[in-house]
Parts: C-alpha cells; sequence; structure tokens
C-alpha cells in the first residue's frame, strides 16, 4: 500500500536586513547606507533609522525618535524629522570622522597653475553655474586667474580650498587631491564651505558636508568621491 505524499509549498523567510548606516542633519534625515545596497534616501530609509543610536565625535551618543514628523529647513517643506530640538550639526551611526585640518591660504605656483586651469574648465563645462542672473555682472567675462583663497583645509590626501572673486564676485569650492581636482558647489550670493567631514559607510573614504549660500536661502550637499569625481548622496535645500 502506498501512502500520499503531499508537497506542501514553502515560502522562504524574507532576508534579513544588514546594518543600516544613518546621516541625520539636526533632526533631519539626510541618508542611509547598507553594505548590500549602497546609499539610499526616501521611505526606506526613514524606517531603517527609526529607533536608531547616532553618534558624534567629540559629543556622545543620542537615540532617534521611534516615529518620524513631517518637517522643515528654514521654511523649506517636505523633510522628516527623527528628534526635536537638536541643533548641532551632523550625525552619523558611526562615530569615527576624518579630521578637518586648516591650512594656510597661501598657494604655490603650482597650485595656481593648476586650480586656473580647472576653472576655466569648469566655466566652459557648466557656464550656468556661474551666472549670477544680474545682467550687469553676467556681462563681465569670468576671469579663472582672478581669484583668492578665503580657507583652506585638508582631509585625508586632498585639500579642500574656498575660493572668492572670478571677476563676478563668486564664492566656489574646489578640491585638489592625487586623484585630480574638481569643482565641488558655486555660489554667487554666499559662502561655499566644507562644514564636516564623515566616513559614515566605514569604507575608509570620507564623505563631506557641504554648505552654501546666506542666512535665508542656504543649502547643504552630501558628497562622496568616486575616483577623485564628486558624487552627491542626498541634499537639503533650505530657504526662508
Amino acid at each position: 500500500m502506498f501512502g500520499l505524499i503531499v508537497a506542501l509549498a514553502v515560502t522562504p523567510a524574507a532576508p534579513t536586513p544588514g546594518p543600516t548606516d544613518v546621516v541625520v542633519y539636526h533632526d533631519l534625515l539626510v541618508a542611509c547606507h547598507r553594505p548590500t545596497v549602497g546609499w539610499f534616501t526616501g521611505p526606506a530609509c526613514e524606517a531603517a533609522a527609526l529607533g536608531g543610536t547616532l553618534r558624534k565625535q567629540g559629543v556622545g551618543e543620542r537615540k532617534l525618535a521611534m516615529k518620524a514628523t513631517d518637517a522643515s529647513c528654514g521654511g523649506t517643506e517636505g523633510y522628516r524629522a527623527l528628534g526635536s530640538g537638536h541643533s548641532d550639526g551632523l550625525w552619523s551611526t558611526r562615530a569615527q570622522a576624518p579630521a578637518i585640518t586648516p591650512l594656510p591660504t597661501a598657494l604655490k605656483a603650482g597650485d595656481r597653475k593648476a586650480l586656473r586651469a580647472l576653472l576655466a574648465a569648469d566655466f566652459a563645462e557648466h557656464a550656468a553655474a556661474w551666472r549670477t542672473w544680474v545682467e550687469e555682472k553676467d556681462a563681465v567675462a569670468m576671469d579663472p586667474t582672478a581669484f583668492k583663497v578665503v580657507a583652506a583645509a585638508r582631509v585625508g590626501d586632498a585639500r579642500y580650498l574656498s575660493l572668492q572673486g572670478m571677476t563676478r564676485e563668486f564664492r566656489a569650492l574646489v578640491r585638489l587631491g592625487k586623484a585630480g581636482g574638481a569643482v565641488l558647489a558655486r555660489d554667487a550670493y554666499g559662502p561655499v564651505t566644507l562644514a564636516a567631514a564623515l566616513d559614515a559607510d566605514g569604507d575608509g573614504e570620507p564623505e563631506l558636508w557641504v554648505a552654501e549660500g546666506g542666512e535665508t536661502e542656504r543649502s547643504y550637499t552630501l558628497l562622496r568621491f568616486i575616483d577623485g569625481r564628486p558624487s552627491p548622496i542626498a541634499s537639503l535645500g533650505c530657504g526662508d
């Protein structure tokens, strides 16, 4: 006598998500990273970040809220907050942060030559980004030799120079490194600064938090670098 064999369909268990790295500015969710998927934002990032522990070098730890709320940045809506009342900069899951070492603003002749070439190429490739939208100013040709360095710093093996001038009183943040140079940000109406550095994903390569604009119109961008070229991860646009 043969027994009845019944095949049962077995639903495979959903894979367990790996550890998630989280970056938060004040209380605003910026971005998440997971080794299996890379950097991501949006609802998946929010769900992964709820209740997590964040750290900041020299400050300590803080717990994120278990529920996100709608929030604004300088009056600009559309962001999500995971806490309330924090106004002390950039936090991440990992406390380790690359050092930002201030440097003298004086340049050697070779560096000045490299910056002139870099600016000239960027003027040509991204002409619209260098417009002030003031007719009188934009009528003046950009000059890659007419800049001064207002701040300089080193992170890892790269230098970051805050420039001002170029005949239209622009501000720009430029990277000079072994893998080459790059213009990271440009702004016609406010400072452009390297506000923070971190290694949120733990890969040994720094990410940068770049701030630009004045008190009423400003933005923040989290940048990583791929083969020496800047690649934005996420940004916050803040207005009045």
